[in-house]
């Protein structure tokens, strides 16, 4: 009851101070500041005797969106918060504990070998999680690529609360204020991602794809790899530009030749096929608080995210492979094959 009467006082005097004065001034109100966020995330008032004291200026708004109008006021947002997104349970924070389930050390069976291939990752300038890397080498007329995937399931405890939450959240929401991700920051972005100079568990997939495009499947593997660069799509794309790569380029544009002679290859046996391979205008929106909007475009059409875009496509169809080979339940999206004829180029 103290803590209510405290907050209730404390409201009373912001209201005092914008009815008068229009502001706030200066002065701070954490535990004020502290109530309203909480009531803005739970959309619950855990006092109802303050919170009810929010509606006292007239028009009358729920309950979290007169928190958040006052937090406004109070400069701790900007009023660009997306209030109905954070009143749900998908930016709700991990429980205390549950990172604790997560294990020190990945469980991996005792064949699982050691990848001696300088893998790269090719990823935006931040990414929040590095999750595939690749490598490719000539073989004859076969290109062998070499996709790795990150695999943080080996660091889960079975039955353990990340994993239950995991399985609930399905997927890492980017959203332009908030990054909502499936697994905890210290899994996802550290623990279980394919960071430079980094051992890590991983599921390998070896394609061959030979001058047609026809992807053989070599082998699909647990193993433990170690990326050797990270490489930025704009660096991929500046370093593939017809006058050659600017001086001072990290990328191994032999390799990145490679990569992308594989993409094209796969891509024409696609179309082949009647596939309709349309690149869409990609635009980042990140809006910080109480910082200018940043816009990030991003045209899918670039051959850098060409190579990063086809290399999950054959990692996807291989799964398939493999499940269907053996008989085993898997969801795998599919589209029926177009009827008319391929757009012109």
């Amino acid at each position: 009851m103290a803590e209510s009467a405290s907050l209730t006082a404390q409201l009373a005097q912001v209201q005092a101070l914008l009815r008068t004065t229009g502001t706030v001034g200066t002065q701070r109100w954490p535990e004020l500041t502290d109530a309203l966020q909480d009531l803005v995330r739970s959309g619950t008032p855990a006092h109802p005797p303050w919170a009810a004291a929010l509606q006292s200026r007239g028009k009358a708004l729920p309950t979290h969106q007169a928190a958040g109008r006052l937090l406004v006021h109070l400069g701790v947002w900007d009023g660009h918060d997306d209030l109905d997104l954070l009143a749900s349970d998908l930016l709700a924070v991990w429980p205390e504990g549950a990172v604790e389930t997560v294990a020190e050390q990945p469980t991996l069976p005792s064949t699982v070998a050691r990848l001696e291939i300088p893998l790269v990752s090719i990823d935006s300038v931040d990414p929040h999680e590095v999750d595939d890397a690749m490598w490719a080498e000539r073989r004859g007329d076969d290109i062998v690529l070499w996709v790795a995937i990150a695999s943080p399931n080996c660091w889960l405890v079975p039955g353990g609360a990340v994993e239950r939450l995991a399985v609930e959240r399905a997927a890492t929401l980017y959203h332009p204020r908030y990054v909502a991700p499936m697994l905890p920051h210290g899994l996802g972005a550290l623990k279980a991602s394919l960071a430079v100079g980094c051992e890590r568990p991983a599921i390998v997939y070896e394609l061959a794809i030979d001058g047609e495009g026809m992807r053989r499947t070599l082998s699909i593997r647990e193993a433990l790899v170690q990326v050797s660069a990270a490489w930025t799509y704009d660096q991929v794309q500046a370093a593939m530009a017809a006058d050659g790569p600017p001086p001072g380029s990290v990328v191994d544009l032999p390799l990145a030749a490679l990569l992308k002679e594989a993409a094209l290859r796969s891509e024409a046996r696609r179309i082949r096929n009647g596939a309709w391979l349309l690149y869409r205008p990609d635009v980042e929106v990140i809006a910080r608080r109480h910082q200018p909007v940043l816009l990030r475009t991003a045209c899918q059409s670039d051959m850098a995210r060409r190579i990063v875009g086809e290399a999950m496509v054959l990692c996807g169809m291989a799964t398939a492979d493999f499940f269907s080979e053996r008989g085993l339940p898997a969801p795998y999206r599919v589209q029926p094959a177009p009827k008319e004829p391929p757009l012109p180029p």
